[in-house]
């Protein structure tokens, strides 16, 4: 995500101190008065990631981001600006329909939103839609132990498919989770 952070990487004792709007709406993996009248909670992050940035928090929805990292569910912190560069991720309304996707611009001069899941194909962009920036994902504020119940699951998952019988595989252990992982590498 370019110069995205993490805040679940940073020191456990750094201040959560900064009121930051929170639109408790999913976009599709905007800014929710583009899209009627969700009232806004407040979370508290750390000042160092704002900047004197315009930012307010959405929860990402569906599977099209998760080479990405961003998963159903996860709450994103997005910068209210119109200003990208290729390769950032940006949360976009085309043709009435908010997504979350990168943005990315070819050698044509074309402009793109792709998905991080070969599922889905991009989009070109073209004068015909309608089409508005809402915002750049700056980061993913998903606690560490949401990455491990989302790996955990995906091992389920890979158990049951793999697995020969009716016999439904058991969700590994914390443990079992964390040594698969130190097996494949970062």
């Amino acid at each position: 995500m370019g110069s995205s952070y993490n805040i679940w990487q940073m020191s456990e004792d750094m201040a959560c101190y900064t009121p930051v709007p929170y639109y408790r709406t999913r976009v599709s993996c905007g800014l929710p008065n583009e899209f009627g009248d969700v009232p806004a909670e407040e979370i508290l992050v750390p000042s160092i990631l704002l900047s004197n940035l315009k930012v307010y928090v959405v929860d990402a929805g569906g599977d099209s981001m998760e080479g990405a990292r961003i998963f159903d569910g996860d709450p994103l912190l997005i910068e209210k600006t119109r200003h990208f560069e290729i390769g950032n991720i940006v949360l976009a309304m085309v043709d009435g329909k908010q997504m979350i996707k990168t943005y990315y611009v070819d050698d044509l001069g074309r402009h793109w939103l792709v998905p991080a899941n070969k599922k889905y194909n991009p989009t070109l962009l073209t004068d015909e839609m309608d089409v508005r920036f809402l915002g750049r994902v700056i980061c993913n504020l998903r606690k560490p132990s949401d990455s491990m119940n989302d790996v955990r699951r995906s091992i389920a998952e890979y158990l049951q498919k793999t697995s020969s019988g009716d016999k439904a595989p058991r969700i590994p252990t914390r443990e079992e989770a964390m040594e698969a992982l130190l097996k494949v590498g970062p």
